[in-house]
């Protein structure tokens, strides 16, 4: 008799667990919009630097 309580109970948290995870993304998302913009500025950032290190490589042997 406990494990059939239990099967049902948790199929309905799961399906509420879902809608408050949708709820959750979107309240996330919104609060940390800037947190996410700035990790991908940086990351380009980064990637940028990255090209002009090995473009300056790259140029320091071709004179060479």
């Amino acid at each position: 008799m406990q494990n059939s309580k239990k099967k049902p109970s948790k199929k309905h948290t799961s399906t509420i667990s879902k809608k408050a995870i949708k709820k959750k993304i979107v309240k996330n998302f919104k609060r940390l919009s800037w947190h996410y913009w700035a990790v991908f500025i940086g990351i380009k950032v980064i990637i940028l630097i990255l090209a002009i290190i090995a473009f300056y490589m790259f140029y320091k042997r071709f004179l060479r």
